[in-house]
């Protein structure tokens, strides 16, 4: 690794105090495993500056491993170098926060009839009269709720494109603005808030009633989203 640390990846982390061991002097039969540390441009994007920094796995043999990483040692990686257009991928990410909310919201109860005794918004029992001697864990209470790492399987991309002018809506993005760089076009919802980083991995079981050809784009619709 470089002793200096490049200019965005100085807002995250600090200057290593020692000189790490050049890559090309690394013998890889020293190693069972190999893993990458990369980190995000986001001010590409243009709505912050920090990046995100994470470590990922590779698949493949180790040589394969140790031979991509020689490759793309500080290089950029981009999406196109990954991913196709039709290609099923797993998203992960952090879903959004909602607070503290009831056990209707949380765990979708049914709410109970109207004279029922105590509270309408709540569990129908606690658990029974006898055995166990408390409540277990599987009784739905109040919490908090949302703000959880979760894993959407078998997204289908779409389009791949860095024409960002084709999807780009009137006055932007709600709560985002305008796409700048190459976008993804994916068939689902995505976990997260906007502007929250997701990671996409190729799917670990695909769904295989899912065609291998991305469907053609006829028609993108650049209505303003914003309210008037």
């Amino acid at each position: 690794m470089n002793q200096k640390l490049n200019k965005e990846l100085k807002r995250k982390l600090l200057a290593p105090k020692k000189v790490r061991q050049d890559i090309n002097k690394i013998n890889s039969s020293d190693y069972d495993d190999l893993r990458v540390v990369v980190y995000t441009q986001p001010k590409a994007a243009g709505f912050k500056k920090k990046p995100e920094v994470f470590e990922l796995a590779l698949g493949g043999s180790y040589e394969q491993k140790f031979n991509y990483v020689k490759e793309h040692f500080d290089k950029e990686i981009k999406i196109r170098d990954v991913f196709q257009d039709g290609n099923l991928i797993d998203v992960h990410a952090i879903s959004k926060g909602k607070g503290f909310q009831g056990p209707v919201k949380r765990f979708g109860v049914s709410l109970r009839q109207a004279k029922s005794e105590k509270v309408i918004r709540g569990p129908g029992t606690l658990g029974p009269w006898c055995g166990q001697g408390h409540v277990m864990y599987r009784v739905a209470h109040a919490g908090k709720t949302g703000f959880y790492q979760r894993i959407e399987y078998n997204k289908h991309i779409i389009k791949i494109s860095d024409k960002p002018e084709e999807i780009n809506p009137k006055g932007g993005f709600v709560n985002f603005g305008n796409v700048k760089t190459t976008y993804v076009l994916l068939k689902g919802s995505v976990p997260g808030t906007n502007k929250r980083m997701i990671i996409m991995k190729k799917a670990l079981r695909p769904n295989k009633k899912i065609p291998k050809e991305a469907p053609v784009v006829s028609y993108v619709s650049l209505i303003s989203k914003q309210r008037r």
